[in-house]
């Protein structure tokens, strides 16, 4: 990640927790502790990355992620739940443990295929390994406020 995607993810991390304050975000997921852990990224990061994060917070988290900016200046946020499969729901979510993404796969490429999966996927915790599944919800849009 070179200076300007640093300076892009810290400035997306403030307005990630300035809406998570101020609006009715959808953070609902929580971890053995009852935390709702957060963590903010943007579309141009790999997945793995951004996994690493995940695992970094506990291995259950409400990610946001960011779109580049258009000609306008604004920018589209999706979200996802991670979440260790054990403590998935839907049981239509799509296995990618035996295919997963490459490790070269970028979040917004990520959040592009998820998608089209109406009931998630399940995939390796570690991208590259047989590590045990975590869930991922699909992909939704969410509007946010300049913080």
């Amino acid at each position: 990640m070179n200076v300007r995607e640093h300076e892009e993810l810290r400035s997306f991390t403030v307005d990630v927790m300035y809406n998570v304050l101020v609006s009715d975000l959808p953070t609902a997921t929580t971890n053995d502790r009852g935390e709702s852990p957060v963590v903010a990224c943007l579309d141009s990061e790999l997945l793995s990355d951004v996994m690493a994060r995940v695992a970094a917070v506990g291995g259950y988290a409400t990610v946001f992620s960011r779109g580049s900016l258009s000609d306008d200046g604004t920018y589209a946020v999706r979200f996802v739940d991670f979440v260790d499969e054990a403590c998935a729901i839907d049981l239509g979510a799509t296995d990618m443990t035996e295919e997963a993404p490459a490790e070269s796969a970028s979040m917004g490429m990520f959040l592009d295929y998820l998608e089209t999966q109406e009931h998630g996927v399940v995939l390796p915790k570690q991208l590259g390994s047989s590590a045990a599944p975590e869930a991922v919800t699909s992909a939704k849009a969410v509007e946010f406020q300049a913080a």
